[in-house]
């Protein structure tokens, strides 16, 4: 949605009902996810800036660890912030940048693993 000249919006929300056969949750799937996003256009279209949120809701997960049984656990919701932006050298060339999880959240996607901490990105677009 456009909230002004060159400022854009987005937003998703899932709700998620998934169970096994036995009535369980699925694991790796949240109940509720969902994102807010921003985008900004300006320099005649040159240049853009991006923010987001994302949201994962609490997620069960299985527990190998212990071996057998396999047991559940409940991993953590939790948000992610990120930022970027472009710039349009030329025609043909392009400087591009992100901040992934700009906050340093400490979640987990699989149990066992945490994942990445705040990733820093650059690069350039080149087209011939």
């Amino acid at each position: 949605f456009s909230l002004m000249e060159g400022l854009t919006g987005t937003a998703t929300y899932t709700y998620l009902d998934s169970t096994e056969p036995d009535g369980d949750q699925e694991v790796r799937r949240p109940r509720h996810a969902g994102s807010l996003g921003l985008n900004y256009v300006f320099l005649d279209g040159k240049a853009s800036l991006f923010g987001d949120m994302v949201y994962n809701g609490q997620m069960e997960d299985s527990e190998f660890i212990t071996a057998t049984p396999i047991t559940r656990v409940t991993l953590d919701d939790y948000i992610l912030v990120n930022i970027g932006g472009r710039y349009q050298l030329t025609e043909q060339v392009e400087l591009h940048g992100r901040i992934e999880n700009l906050l340093n959240e400490d979640y987990q996607e699989v149990y066992g693993f945490n994942s990445a901490g705040i990733e820093a990105f650059i690069g350039m677009r080149v087209t011939f």
